[in-house]
């Protein structure tokens, strides 16, 4: 029977026209057989939770058919639920890294630790403020805008620094007063500003992209930052006003010692960074400018990891669309056996691509449909599968 024949054949031996193998492998089962896909097409209009949920509902019902086996979630969908699940991670990691960052930062520059605490407070309200600008304006939080809290993070850093360093020279070390920080602060108003608006009209120059997705991280960066410069000379002026005193740590020395050095050894540093220069600049034609959907996900994550073996073994993951209109006036135009016939010849011929996996055309179904293992030659034939 076929059942002895095709397990004492080795896998793929048959001939194509015996069964329509271009529907069985390796569409839906892996060359080895031990391997089945599933493809489900969920609706475009359902919100992250919801795919997550759909997704849990579908793999514990699909555990609970096949408990022997094992059960894996792969392909866009499940790309896109785990990469919102862990942009919300790494958004939280985020705002923790960068406190830490700013507090190293600002230690390094101020003495006072009540100042300390003011600047943190500072950097926080303005990540938390540049967050729901973007919420309230729907904009997406993509891959791209995890790196806004950093550039908030930065800009909230510098106005404080540059305010704590200008108090301390205004104060000289002495008591502070409302009217003293009100001063310094209306003083640094409009340089503060020129650096928030430098960096936000750099990234404004991304709204003029064709790309949806940087248009949105260029206008997100743009408008948090110059919340950021706002909302820190804000928070300090509420927040200065408590402290006593102010002082800052005298670097000088230090800088004095390096100024030194770099002039004395002025030849060699600029030969040093010319040749670094070239060498990064040569081996930047070595870069990988490919893109895959699921490379963003870390190595081992399921979703990644499904996905992969799906694109290794199941034919792809996703398919290169090509739509194929009939002339006007020619509805029958996909009945005729001479037009099935050129669209079985343009699949085969692509088919034999080594960049292509797997193919698929409406010759295949029409092919699988008519239970011979090749394409009817009858018009009418062809009606009637359609109609079935």
């Amino acid at each position: 029977g076929t059942g002895t024949l095709l397990e004492i054949q080795k896998q793929g031996s048959f001939r194509k026209d015996r069964l329509p193998w271009t529907l069985l492998t390796p569409q839906v089962l892996s060359s080895d057989h031990r391997h089945t896909l599933i493809a489900v097409y969920p609706r475009l209009d359902l919100s992250s939770g919801d795919h997550e949920r759909l997704h849990q509902d579908l793999y514990q019902t699909s555990r609970h058919y096949f408990s022997t086996a094992q059960v894996q979630i792969g392909g866009g969908p499940a790309i896109k639920t785990e990469m919102n699940k862990l942009l919300m991670t790494e958004i939280q990691h985020f705002l923790v890294l960068s406190l830490l960052a700013a507090l190293a930062v600002l230690a390094f520059v101020v003495k006072s630790p009540w100042a300390l605490v003011v600047a943190l407070c500072a950097v926080a309200l303005s990540n938390l403020l540049g967050l729901g600008f973007m919420a309230a304006a729907g904009l997406t939080f993509t891959v791209l805008s995890t790196t806004v809290p950093v550039l908030v993070t930065v800009t909230a850093v510098a106005v404080s620094t540059h305010t704590f360093v200008r108090l301390n020279e205004e104060s000289q070390g002495g008591s502070l007063d409302f009217a003293m920080i009100i001063r310094v602060l209306r003083e640094l108003a409009l340089p503060h500003f020129l650096t928030a608006i430098t960096t936000a009209v750099g990234f404004a120059t991304l709204l003029f992209n064709d790309s949806e997705l940087i248009r949105e991280y260029g206008f997100s960066v743009a408008v948090s930052v110059i919340i950021s410069c706002f909302a820190t000379q804000l928070t300090l002026a509420v927040g200065l006003a408590r402290i006593p005193q102010i002082a800052t740590r005298d670097w000088r020395p230090l800088r004095l010692f390096f100024a030194r050095r770099v002039l004395q050894h002025r030849e060699l540093l600029f030969v040093a960074v010319l040749s670094t220069c070239l060498l990064v600049g040569l081996n930047g034609n070595t870069l990988n400018w490919g893109a895959q959907l699921f490379d963003d996900l870390p190595a081992g994550q399921p979703a990644r990891r499904s996905t992969e073996f799906i694109n290794r073994h199941l034919g792809g993951v996703i398919p290169l669309d090509f739509s194929v209109q009939a002339p006007k006036g020619s509805e029958k135009f996909w009945l005729q056996p001479e037009t099935l016939h050129k669209m079985n010849q343009l699949i085969e011929r692509w088919r034999a691509k080594p960049e292509v996996l797997s193919a698929l055309s409406l010759a295949d179904w029409i092919r699988a449909g008519n239970g011979q293992g090749h394409l009817p030659t009858d018009r009418k034939a062809i009606a009637e599968i359609h109609f079935l």
